[in-house]
C-alpha cells in the first residue's frame, strides 16, 4: 500500500503545486546546464592544452653522415622509444629547402647546391611523454647513439605551456567549484521553499500518526519526476 500511495501522491503533488514544481524544475535545469557547461569548457580547454603540448613535444635528432642501412636502423630505434607517436625523416635536400623558405633572401648568401645542413629525424611524443622531463631523458639517451650528431628540443616552450596549463587548470577547478556550490545552494533553497509551502500538510500527517518515511516517499517521487523533467530540459538546452 505504501508504494502505490507514494506514487499516486507524488504525481498528484507534482500536478497540484504547479508553481513550486516549475520553480524546482527550473532550478534543477539551470543547475544541470551550469554544471554541464563548466564540464564542457573544462574538457575543451584540457584537450586544447594537451594538443598544444603534444605539438611542441618533439625532439629533432641530427645525423652524422650515415648510409641507408644505418639510417633505417636509427629509424627503428627511434620508433621504439617510449611514447614515440610519429617519426618524420628530413633529408639534407629537404632541410636545405626549408632553410631557403624560412630565411628568404638571406639564404642567397649560401650556395644553392651546398647541402650544409644535416639530415634529421623529428620524433613527436604523445601524452605524458611530451613533458619536458621525458623529452630530456629521451634526448640524453639518443645522444649516446652512434651516428647521432646532436639532439635538440624546446624546453622553455614546453615549460611555459605546462605552467600556463597548470594555471588554467587551477582556475577551471575554482570556477567549477563555485558553479557547483551555486547550483547546490539554488536547488537547496528551492527544496526548502517547497517543503515550507506544504508545512501544514506535513504537520497534519504527523498528527494523525504518519511516520517520517511515509511522509517522505511522495516527496521523493515528486522530486524524481522534477529531476527527470529538468534533465530532459537541460539536455535539450
Amino acid at each position: 500500500m505504501a508504494l502505490p500511495y507514494a506514487l499516486r501522491e507524488g504525481i498528484a503533488g507534482f500536478r497540484r503545486a504547479t508553481f513550486a514544481s516549475l520553480a524546482s524544475v527550473s532550478a534543477l535545469a539551470v543547475a544541470l546546464v551550469l554544471i554541464g557547461m563548466t564540464l564542457l569548457v573544462g574538457w575543451i580547454v584540457q584537450t586544447a592544452a594537451e594538443d598544444l603540448r603534444e605539438s611542441a613535444g618533439e625532439i629533432e635528432v641530427y645525423l652524422e653522415d650515415a648510409d641507408t642501412a644505418e639510417t633505417d636502423r636509427l629509424r627503428d630505434r627511434l620508433a621504439g622509444l617510449p611514447g614515440a607517436d610519429s617519426l618524420v625523416y628530413v633529408s639534407r635536400q629537404e632541410a636545405a629547402r626549408i632553410f631557403r623558405e624560412e630565411f628568404g633572401e638571406g639564404a642567397d648568401l649560401y650556395d644553392d647546391n651546398a647541402l650544409f645542413l644535416p639530415a634529421s629525424f623529428r620524433v613527436r611524443f604523445r601524452g605524458a611523454y611530451a613533458s619536458r622531463d621525458s623529452l630530456e631523458r629521451a634526448a640524453r639517451r639518443v645522444e649516446a647513439w652512434s651516428r647521432v650528431e646532436a639532439v635538440s628540443f624546446e624546453p622553455d616552450l614546453l615549460e611555459q605551456i605546462e605552467s600556463n596549463y597548470a594555471v588554467i587548470r587551477a582556475a577551471g577547478l575554482g570556477v567549477g567549484g563555485l558553479v557547483v556550490l551555486a547550483a547546490l545552494l539554488l536547488v537547496g533553497n528551492t527544496i526548502r521553499l517547497s517543503i515550507y509551502a506544504r508545512r501544514m500538510l506535513i504537520r497534519t500527517m504527523k498528527l494523525v500518526g504518519a511516520t517520517s518515511g511515509f511522509i517522505r516517499r511522495p516527496f521523493l517521487v515528486e522530486g524524481g519526476m522534477q529531476g527527470l523533467v529538468a534533465g530532459i530540459l537541460s539536455g535539450l538546452a
